[in-house]
């Protein structure tokens, strides 16, 4: 005979009680699991660990995993091993990169407004930058460049200015330009400065000056103290002249698309712990351009720091008003340079 166990059995309030928990312990357990796996952020540059650039993202790092009680963890990738800054700007749609930084001439091409830090002698010091940076220029730039690259601009800061050297000759004067190969980005403006002092400007990635110096494919380059020294480029020059026509612009960039995965509690903090990000980028860098000078003169540069640089901006002042109209007209320029 059947048993008729199915049809009599009426379950006790424990059996209830018991079913239940044991129900509830097991659905839970595969979203448990799920979400006891980390978020991975990938923070990417192309300079050496030393430098302020991941000095700076080792502090975003350990910000958001301290915040986060490891919900979020950071992947620092050094050295260009996510390559240049062209490539991790353009990581930063694709999914690549989640947080980087990146100098303002890589992105000048498509984005020729940004190229206002490319204006020769533009600015009288680093502070008088970083107002106009964070302020002028962030208010009237910064929405059309996150909706270029899809990714927010945290702030702004500098890795220090540009100051030209080169393995040939002393600069004093313009005419000491004259017919040098000096490597630059990719910005046309830079280009036009000097071309306007008679060097022969060349474009040459970041990751390959060391090699084009060894190789003479070019003779210098304006590349800035915190950058000539973790990257040792004072193997390859000899001279170097305080000329700061030029700053290093360096804002901090975080993916939209990233930011996009994660609760809004977690966006506050990736964003709050890249302002630290900042600071200690800036920091390392204002504390190099500093200490740099007698560094270098120990390694065999000779460095030039009093440089009339009056007959240098005469050259160059036609590079400014012949590009005012594409970055924002010459009032904006103007209010640019009384920050």
């Amino acid at each position: 005979m059947k048993s008729n166990f199915l049809i009599d059995w009426q379950p006790s309030r424990r059996d209830l009680l018991q079913f239940g928990v044991t129900t509830i312990v097991a659905a839970a357990l595969p979203l448990r699991a799920h979400a006891a796996d980390p978020i991975v952020m990938k923070l990417a540059s192309d300079s050496p660990g030393d430098h302020p650039y991941n000095i700076g993202l080792a502090v975003w790092k350990a910000e958001i995993e301290k915040a986060t009680d490891g919900r979020i963890q950071c992947e620092i990738y050094p050295n260009g091993q996510l390559g240049g800054e062209e490539d991790t700007t353009n990581g930063l749609k694709i999914g690549s990169v989640d947080g980087t930084f990146a100098s303002t001439g890589v992105i000048t091409p498509f984005l020729p407004e940004i190229g206002i830090f490319d204006l020769p002698f533009l600015f009288k010091d680093q502070d008088q930058l970083l107002r106009a940076a964070n302020g002028p220029v962030a208010q009237k730039y910064n929405a059309n460049i996150e909706g270029k690259i899809e990714a927010e601009i945290l702030g702004w800061r500098t890795l220090g200015s540009r100051n030209m050297w080169n393995s040939r000759r002393p600069i004093s004067v313009p005419a000491d330009v004259a017919g040098l190969k000096m490597r630059t980005q990719s910005s046309k403006i830079q280009q036009a400065t000097y071309l306007a002092l008679g060097a022969l400007p060349t474009t040459i990635p970041f990751v390959e000056v060391y090699t084009a110096m060894q190789t003479k494919v070019a003779d210098g380059a304006d590349i800035g103290i915190a950058d000539i020294i973790p990257l040792k480029f004072y193997q390859v020059t000899k001279y170097m002249s305080m000329t700061r026509h030029f700053y290093i612009m360096n804002p901090l960039y975080l993916s939209r698309r990233f930011l996009s995965t994660l609760e809004k509690q977690d966006q506050d903090i990736v964003r709050e712990a890249g302002l630290k990000c900042l600071d200690a980028c800036q920091a390392a860098a204002t504390k190099i351009e500093k200490d740099g000078i007698s560094f270098l003169r120990g390694k065999g540069l000779e460095i030039y720091e009093s440089i009339d640089v009056t007959p240098f901006k005469a050259l160059t002042e036609k590079v400014i008003t012949d590009n005012a109209a594409q970055l924002g007209g010459q009032d904006f320029i103007d209010q640019v340079r009384a920050a």
